[in-house]
């Protein structure tokens, strides 16, 4: 199935982010035989040309590895379309999206042909499609220079993310081995952090207001803050989101750790015993 197909069997909010995307980047999404008649004639038209013109060795190559360039850039156009076509919700708003987003979107994703990656691309957009305004210029261009080791160890991150009003990461200590484990040390910090997506204080901390009857949510699990009196701070360690990184962690893919929640138990007693 083409685009077009495939965004017609979602439901027309798929077909209208089809159409924006087409509006904005000049793409046309036919049906494929179409575009396949269209290479033919142009395959005929370059037959002819080259019978009446002559061109130089050098010359068809370039123009070889123009159109396979370009087919290659389609080709993943298409795919990160395709792949967020599937995550348009009923009541997304396309309609709303910016043309300058998303040319600066395709322009950056279009030399992507990692599946992965492709996939963390697909997310934004749909995110986009889904709630106008939820990823910013910068979020894109930060995406645009994340590798997959990079984006692997931001998911592994995403691992020890509480919600504590918002989402924040909880590293207490960087030398304890529950971090460790999953890749989570002063080095990797620092990578983050030079990707833009942390700030890493190395000695700084960073304490978040709470007060007696909060919840400290941790995926499908939440604790409980029992300490008396009024607000007080309580420790996330040494590790926050930057906006690009607050923005993408919902999309990174990440999983609970094993044993966390017991390991913040154990950190947190003070304020969590009753």
């Amino acid at each position: 199935m083409d685009l077009i197909e495939i965004a017609s069997s979602l439901g027309r909010p798929a077909t209208l982010l089809v159409e924006k995307v087409s509006d904005a980047t000049g793409a046309i999404y036919e049906p494929l035989h179409i575009r396949r008649m269209a290479k033919a004639r142009a395959d005929a038209a370059m037959i002819a040309a080259q019978s009446e013109i002559k061109i130089t060795e050098l010359q068809e190559r370039a123009a070889i590895r123009r159109m396979q360039e370009e087919a290659k850039q389609q080709k993943n156009i298409d795919d990160v379309l395709a792949k967020a076509l599937t995550q348009v919700s009923e009541d997304a708003k396309p309609d709303d999206m910016e043309e300058d987003w998303i040319i600066n979107l395709f322009d950056k994703c279009r030399i992507v042909s990692d599946e992965q990656m492709q996939v963390l691309w697909s997310k934004v957009l749909a995110g986009e499609a889904n709630a106008p305004g939820s990823y910013s210029k910068r979020t894109v261009n930060a995406l645009a220079d994340l590798n997959e080791s990079e984006a692997a160890l931001f998911t592994a991150l995403g691992g020890f993310v509480c919600v504590i009003g918002i989402h924040t990461p909880v590293v207490l200590d960087e030398k304890a081995e529950i971090y460790n484990a999953h890749g989570i040390n002063y080095n990797s910090m620092q990578y983050l952090d030079s990707a833009g997506l942390v700030r890493f204080g190395g000695i700084s901390r960073t304490f978040r207001q709470l007060k007696k009857g909060d919840i400290v949510n941790y995926y499908d699990s939440a604790l409980t803050v029992q300490s008396p009196g009024g607000k007080f701070g309580v420790d996330t360690g040494l590790v926050s989101f930057t906006t690009v990184g607050f923005e993408l962690f919902p999309i990174c893919g990440a999983k609970p750790v094993k044993g966390f929640l017991q390991y913040l138990e154990k950190q947190w007693k003070k304020h969590l015993a009753g």
